[in-house]
């Protein structure tokens, strides 16, 4: 077995710097459309995230892990039923889950329930060592050489008792490999696999509301522009606290977009 030789600070950073680049932001730093945060430490007992992605519509928890990579060749040590896996399934990687004491496992599973379109994903690199990671940090392809594993399919009666039970004494682990396949364990089950860059961009785009809500931030920012000038004008409307603002000053409407 192979073990990171990077620190998960160091991947945290590099995932998230390509990862926030791909969304369609405004004219403007992305901070103005989207809130991001990283929990306390507190927090993240609560939500089991790393980092939480609040879009206009829904958010994302990500919770990230480094990976181990397992060789066919080494794969004498490994228990039953890793050992017998299929040798298509080599080389593959790993991270082991935690829930007895933090509830980790649970929680990820969960939160993505709490609003519709909510997400929750353990990410993990296809790579291990150092020198992979420099690479592929210096080019921008930390996000092309990782992983998300969504936890909401966890919620599927195949990974609850009695067919599966995070909390049976047992260590378990995510596998997967770079033809995106993945099995959780200890009793193997077939898990979903995602690439970590975005296929659902139209989702992204329209934000169930998004082009609604850029017209009407549009239609202030000209009306500003008409009744000041360009000499005065100060303010692009780019945020929704903008158009609140601007129609409840200029014009006694009250503005407040509601997300389903």
């Amino acid at each position: 077995m192979a073990y990171p030789q990077f620190s998960e600070t160091q991947f945290v950073v590099s995932f998230l710097r390509e990862y926030l680049n791909q969304f369609p932001f405004f004219p403007g730093p992305f901070w103005l459309f989207h809130n991001i945060r990283i929990p306390s430490t507190v927090e993240e007992k609560e939500t089991g995230a790393d980092f939480i992605f609040r879009h206009l519509s829904h958010s994302e928890f990500l919770q990230f892990k480094r990976s181990h990579k397992i060789h066919y060749r080494g794969r004498s040590w490994l228990n039953e039923p890793e050992k017998s896996l299929p040798k298509s399934f080599f080389d593959y990687y790993r991270f082991e889950v935690y829930n007895s004491d933090s509830q980790q496992f649970e929680k990820l599973r969960d939160i993505s329930t709490l609003n519709l379109n909510d997400k929750s994903y353990y990410v993990a690199p296809l790579f291990y060592s150092s020198a992979s990671f420099n690479t592929y940090f210096h080019r921008q392809e930390i996000l092309n050489n990782s992983v998300r594993i969504p936890c909401s399919q966890f919620l599927d009666v195949r990974f609850n008792p009695p067919n599966f039970d995070i909390n049976d004494g047992n260590r378990h682990f995510i596998l997967f490999n770079k033809n995106f396949e993945g099995i959780l364990l200890s009793e193997p089950k077939e898990i979903k696999v995602l690439k970590s860059s975005i296929e659902e961009r139209e989702f992204y785009k329209s934000e169930n509301g998004y082009q609604q809500i850029r017209k009407i931030l549009d239609w202030c920012r000209n009306d500003s522009l008409e009744k000041h000038g360009k000499n005065n004008f100060k303010n692009e409307y780019l945020t929704i606290s903008d158009g609140i603002g601007y129609l409840s000053n200029q014009y006694n409407i009250i503005w407040q977009p509601i997300f389903s």
